[in-house]
């Protein structure tokens, strides 16, 4: 969850970063390891309860993974 007042611009941007962190493979005891990101974003609406936008944010990420994962998706 990232706090950030009302520029979900900079929702989307932490996001991609994040992706792109993660992205990045890493050696560990000689071996690289490579993991993958998904993450669904919802901006938390006055007229919706915050376990709605959870739960927008949560099925976003989902449909990121049965695309092929490594991605974001927000949801309005």
């Amino acid at each position: 969850i990232a706090e950030r007042g009302d520029d979900p611009e900079h929702a989307v941007h932490l996001a991609e970063r994040l992706v792109e962190a993660v992205r990045r493979p890493i050696v560990v005891d000689s071996r690289t390891i490579s993991v993958g990101l998904s993450i669904g974003i919802s901006r938390i609406q006055p007229h919706i309860d915050i376990s709605e936008s959870i739960d927008l944010a949560d099925r976003a990420a989902l449909e990121v993974k049965r695309s092929g994962g490594g991605a974001l998706l927000a949801t309005t």
